[in-house]
């Protein structure tokens, strides 16, 4: 048995067995010396870890190239703390020391500790054995953790220079400006040396270098700080900042200095060049830059002013502090100025502890005033009152500083008197100030004041002049109701002669008129009874309201200055409901989706005439015929409403909808026209001409008032001239309201020309309409007389939104068969009801259609297409394929149909449905057949009496799973660091496969295309595969991809046959190489030897060294392939030995044996050696097994027991030893590689 140990690095080598060998086997001595060497020591890894808590060192083994794994060692430096033997039962040992905090683990192999001590911070060694070691097994050094301790520090703490605590965050001072700041930041207790400096902001402060005193293995730094104050300080932070890795983030304690600085400046500001008597004046003083705030006195000349003193003074001061600490003081001195501040010096002084400190003068700052004086001004005499067209004098005394006026106005009731008519006003100027009224009227009436000018301003008199002028009333007509009234009702309705304007706006009298006809003076005081004497005579009564009623009233009224024009005429209307409706629809029987148009008529249109817009009026009675109230007889009238209207002068119509509004524009456009064919048909009397004559002048004079509107609404303001109406109609409805207004765009007619249109039963003309938005123009005609109406839908209603006498319902629908109602109403009530049910039928139309595709899986066992048709009355449906039907008798098929009801949820009609099915068990193989039955189906249904028949269609595509999945390129190769083309997925499947490329079980792109965008790496190498994939299922394909790289060498030195040889191996791809050898000598010089021999490998070169070399040499290798060279790998070879020399002298009496003697004698002892490995194999075996065996049969623990039986113990390659052995490796081995330790 050959044992070869390597110990790591650090201890010294033991003696190796080969020197107890006889001289006679110095061969294989010169055999175990080639294989003793050094290895460098060095880190695989660094762990930090906090004190306290567990840490996990981790030991790499990789068994598939190493072979099974023997035992494992744990070393601490140069001791060993733990070893663990694996086998059949794995045993650990643990140092006595660590056994509290250390376990070992395997699956995988790593050392825990627990409770981590600063103790514990060192370099772990993981020691390896392998039964078999693998030819592959690249672990020689074993894996090397290098674990570092951290301690966080216990606290941060800031002293003041008398070795006070400063608290983080606490404020330092009061100090001055110039003042040296000393400190001294401490970091107790933590580990590694931390990094301190002293910061203020951004900017680190200059001080001296800290120090740092070591202590159980934890460090206590401290740093000074000297530091002389300045403005640059004020609000800032002084902050000792700590930074180490025991901590995240670095720490922060800080404080701040609240430094003190006199103030750098003075401002005072306020009237720049003079102020005027009675002006409130402010003088504001600004200090800048003072901390803390300064103390302000002001002085006027050299007197001291104080707020108690003068209750008309005020002094307000406020202090404001800045970004930087200081404070801005703003002092406002604040009075009325007089003519005794005029020339007066004010000044301001301020000063702060600072100054007063360094006896400094406090800062000051001086500004002077001057005043100016206004006119003062007051009139005569304080009352007047007068009558219309009389002389008044209206006097203005002053006194001003200048005494010059610029200016001289006189006011009435605050609004400027025009002075400059002088048809009416003399005087009111800067040479006659006195104002005179030639001839006064009631205009006048008012409060007068004067007001004077001078270059300085102005002064308005206090008093002012009281000027009365008396004028006779202005009056209209009020209605309570307003009315319309109905007949029905037997109400009564109050007159009111309200007065418009009046004075005084008392009315002592009142003339009541009918029709232009005096009714009655009030009060009247000639009559027997008492109660018209002593009545208010605004007020008239009429009881019992009926048709008589009809008249335009109007009234005169009567005070102190006498009486005034008569006011403008007010209409009483009395309305009455109109007679039963007759209701009729086109067409007879409705078709779905279309229209049907509801005509609802009356033959007795009521009073008014079903009209809500024109209102027909009874015909002016002479003045004879008017009945003359009293107090026993109502006031009525013999005219109907059947009598000639006359010619109306206006009309307000109230709370219209938009629809409405239209209505009356159509209305007012027709009564138009009837009142000029009635002006040319009417009897040329004198009388009627006269009257005529009277009221168009007067409706032409005179407007309307508009009332305010609050919903929506149309006014109507129509003036019986020659010219169309106004409509005025404001809309509410919308979030903002609009405007539209209607002018008419219609010339002034003749008489003469309006004859000409007296057989017309329309009328038309263009109109501008204005918005807000902008201006458009429409033709508006009126042909027939619109009514009033009310619609009922299904017993529900009335329908708000439709009140015209046609109804067009569309589009008709499901829930249009019902019955439809409607009545005729006006303001007296409403007519009786007509009522008629209509029909409704449907042409034929798909509720389902056919999808313009369907899928259906190839191996399905249930399929079927299904359309549903509306259509009332019913249809037939049938079913083609490709164009040609599908008979019954077609054993392949089957067809379902059902006449399905009405569905009011869904508004659908009664509807025929049809499905047809596919019979699978009657097609070929019982499925189908993936490309032979992709079809077009088609349901088409026949026509009704409404429309014709309709089809729908579809293709049925037949789907399956991915098939015959291939790839361009089953090979791919890429050179390291390049990117490589792109390859190709190619499937067949229905629906369109999708593709995915995966590499090591990871997508690496969507797409039927390969393409990688980034150079590849050798860990790319290896095999892609392309998934197509569909809804029904996936196919794979695979294309390899081989990363070329270039190779890198290893040089190891063997003796092959008899020879000492040197071996470059080389890893690359492709694996075969080129080589080349040569030699660095001391002088950096390069030999170079040649090629060597590969020997039939392709990945191999074999150099032999010369035997009679006396100096160490340093030989390299460099392997090349078809990508390019890698770097060199060297080895160097020491010079012979004395030993090596005395062993080549004593090989002369070897030439005295054949060789065939000494090969036999060789094989003997390596027999030899062969069978005592053997014995202690079966040894060891023999012993386990009894081993366990035992502990079968005593059942008992073995916690307790030795780790290994002291023969198997024994056997071990560490066996008595205390520290790790040493292990010597040449310095040309790989860094990457492990060491482990090998069995033969």
């Amino acid at each position: 048995m050959l044992l070869r140990r390597l110990p790591h690095s650090g201890g010294k080598p033991k003696n190796s067995p080969c020197r107890t060998m006889p001289l006679q086997l110095q061969l294989l001595l010169l055999l175990c010396l080639a294989f003793v060497g050094h290895v460098s020591a060095q880190f695989d890894r660094t762990i930090s870890e906090q004190e306290s808590k567990s840490v996990v060192l981790p030991c790499p083994v990789n068994e598939e190239k190493c072979g099974k794994l023997h035992s494992l060692n744990w070393f601490k430096g140069d001791d060993r703390i733990a070893a663990m033997l694996l086998g059949d039962s794995n045993v650990t040992s643990v140092n006595k020391e660590f056994e509290d905090r250390v376990t070992v683990e395997q699956n995988p192999y790593r050392l825990v500790i627990k409770d981590l001590k600063i103790g514990d911070e060192d370099i772990y060694l993981c020691d390896t054995t392998f039964f078999i070691p693998e030819e592959t097994c690249d672990n020689f050094n074993g894996y090397r953790v290098e674990l570092r301790v951290l301690v966080p520090p216990t606290e941060v703490v800031i002293l003041d220079a008398k070795g006070d605590r400063i608290e983080n965050g606490s404020v330092v001072g009061p100090m001055q400006e110039r003042q040296a700041l000393k400190a001294t930041c401490t970091v107790k207790n933590t580990r590694p040396q931390p990094d301190v400096g002293w910061f203020r902001g951004t900017k680190r402060l200059a001080t001296y270098s800290p120090t740092h005193d070591l202590n159980d293995g934890l460090y206590t730094s401290t740093l000074e700080l000297d530091w002389q104050l300045s403005r640059e300080d004020l609000a800032q932070d002084i902050e000792c900042r700590v930074e180490s890795a025991a901590i995240k983030s670095a720490i922060v304690t800080k404080f701040s200095v609240d430094l003190q600085v006199p103030p750098k400046s003075i401002l005072i500001k306020g009237v720049e060049h003079h102020t005027v008597q009675g002006s409130k004046v402010v003088l504001q003083c600004d200090i800048y830059g003072a901390r803390p705030a300064v103390n302000l006195t002001w002085y006027n000349a050299t007197a001291t002013i104080s707020p108690e003193e003068n209750d008309l003074t005020e002094i307000r001061t406020k202090a404001f502090e800045k970004e930087d600490g200081t404070y801005h003081t703003q002092s406002e001195l604040v009075f009325n100025a007089t003519r005794f501040e005029n020339d007066r010096v004010f000044k301001c002084e301020a000063e702060n502890i600072v100054l007063q400190i360094n006896r400094e003068k406090p800062i000051s700052s001086t500004k002077t005033l001057e005043v100016l004086y206004p006119p003062v001004v007051k009139v005569s005499p304080p009352e007047m009152v007068t009558n219309t067209s009389e002389i008044v004098l209206l006097n203005c005394e002053y006194f001003a500083n200048p005494a010059s006026l610029t200016q001289v106005v006189w006011y009435r009731n605050g609004d400027i008197v025009n002075v400059n008519d002088t048809d009416h006003y003399q005087g009111g100027n800067s040479e006659n100030v006195a104002l005179v009224i030639k001839s006064t009227d009631k205009e006048d009436v008012g409060n007068y004041s004067c007001q004077l000018s001078n270059a300085i301003g102005k002064g308005i008199s206090e008093q002012q002049i009281d000027l009365d002028v008396q004028y006779v009333p202005l009056v209209e007509v009020l209605m309570i109701p307003e009315g319309p009234v109905k007949e029905s009702d037997e109400s009564n309705v109050t007159l009111f002669c309200n007065i418009l304007e009046a004075n005084p706006s008392v009315l002592t009298k009142v003339r009541w008129y009918a029709n232009a006809t005096l009714l009655k003076e009030l009060p009247d005081c000639e009559e027997t009874r008492e109660d018209l004497c002593h009545i208010d005579p605004s007020k008239l009564l009429l009881e019992s309201i009926g048709r008589g009623f009809f008249y335009n009233y109007s009234c005169e009224g009567f005070n102190a200055a006498g009486w005034g024009p008569r006011s403008e005429e007010k209409e009483l209307m009395v309305h009455y409901e109109p007679g039963p409706a007759t209701l009729t629809h086109f067409p007879p029987i409705a078709v779905k989706k279309k229209s049907v148009i509801f005509s609802c008529s009356v033959d007795d249109p009521g009073y008014p005439e079903s009209n809500r817009f024109v209102a027909p009026q009874t015909q002016p009675q002479p003045q004879e015929q008017l009945p003359q109230a009293n107090s026993k007889q109502k006031f009525t009238s013999k005219s109907t409403p059947h009598n000639p209207t006359p010619l109306i002068a206006y009309h307000t119509v109230q709370a219209l909808s938009p629809h409405e509004a239209d209505m009356a524009f159509e209305a007012l456009l027709l009564q138009k026209q009837q009142e000029l064919q009635q002006l040319q048909l009417q009897p040329a009397s004198s009388s009627l001409s006269s009257a005529l004559t009277s009221s168009i002048a007067s409706s032409s004079v005179s407007r309307p008032a508009v009332h305010e509107i609050k919903e929506t609404h149309a006014l109507i303001d129509l003036h019986l001239n020659h010219s169309l109406c106004t409509l005025l109609t404001l809309t509410t409805y919308t979030p903002q309201s609009q405007i539209l207004t209607l002018y008419t765009g219609a010339q002034q007619q003749s008489t003469s020309s309006m004859s000409t249109s007296t057989s017309s039963t329309s009328l038309s003309s263009s109109y501008a309409l204005y918005r807000k938005m902008g201006k458009f123009t429409f033709v508006a005609q009126m042909v027939l007389q619109p009514n009033r109406y009310r619609w009922l839908r299904g017993g529900r209603g009335p329908l708000q939104d439709i009140v015209t006498k046609d109804w067009t319902v569309e589009p008709v629908g499901l829930d249009s068969r019902t019955n439809y109602s409607c009545y005729a109403y006006n303001e007296g009530g409403k007519g009786v009801m007509a009522t008629v049910n209509l029909e409704v039928h449907a042409p034929p139309f798909f509720i389902k259609n056919l999808p313009q595709y369907t899928g259906v899986l190839h191996s399905t066992r249930n399929a079927n297409l299904t359309c549903r048709i509306e259509c009332v009355p019913r249809c037939e449906i049938s079913w083609q394929k490709d164009g040609t039907t599908i008979e019954k008798n077609d054993t392949r098929y089957f067809i379902k149909e059902k006449y399905m009801d009405a569905s009011p949820a869904t508004g659908d009609f009664e509807s025929m449905l049809s499905v047809l099915h596919f019979n699978m068990s009657n097609w070929p193989n019982s499925k189908f057949d993936i490309s032979a039955d992709n079809a077009n189906y088609t349901c088409v249904s026949t026509g009704n009496s409404v429309g014709p028949g309709i089809k729908s269609g579809t293709y049925l595509g037949i789907e399956y799973a991915p098939i015959n999945t291939t790839v361009a390129n089953t090979t791919v190769y890429v050179q390291e660091d390049t990117i490589p083309g792109r390859v190709i997925c190619k499937s067949y499947g229905n629906p369109e496969p999708s593709y995915e490329w995966r590499f090591k079980d990871k997508i690496i792109t969507r797409g039927s295309a390969l393409i990688i965008n980034t150079p590849m790496q050798r860990n790319d190498n290896g095999t892609y595969t392309c998934l197509a994939f569909n809804k029904h299922g996936k196919s794979t394909a695979e294309t390899v991809i081989e990363v070329q790289f270039k190779p890198r060498c290893e040089i190891e030195r063997r003796e092959i046959d008899d020879q000492d040889t040197l071996i470059c191996t080389a890893f690359g791809n492709p694996v075969e190489a080129d080589f080349s050898w040569s030699i660095k000598a001391e002088n950096e010089t390069v030999e170079y030897l040649g090629s060597g021999d590969e020997k039939a490998f392709a990945d191999k070169s074999f150099y032999v060294l010369q035997e009679d070399y006396a100096i160490a040499r340093t030989y390299r290798c460099v392997a090349n392939n078809t990508v390019g060279s890698g770097a060199f790998c060297e080895i160097e070879v020491a010079a012979g030995s004395a030993l090596f020399i005395w062993w080549q002298e004593q090989l002369a009496w070897w030439q005295r044996w054949e060789k065939t003697t000494l090969i036999i004698l060789v094989a003997a002892i390596l027999g030899l050696l062969l069978a005592v490995i053997i014995i202690c194999c079966i040894i060891i075996c023999v012993c386990r097994r009894r081993r366990r065996q035992d502990k079968l049969h005593d059942k008992s623990s073995s916690l307790g027991e030795p780790l290994t039986e002291p023969g198997e113990y024994e056997n071990l390659p560490f066996h008595g030893l205390q520290t790790a052995p040493n292990k010597h490796v040449s310095d040309f081995e790989d860094p990457y590689k492990s060491s482990n330790t090998y069995i033969y």
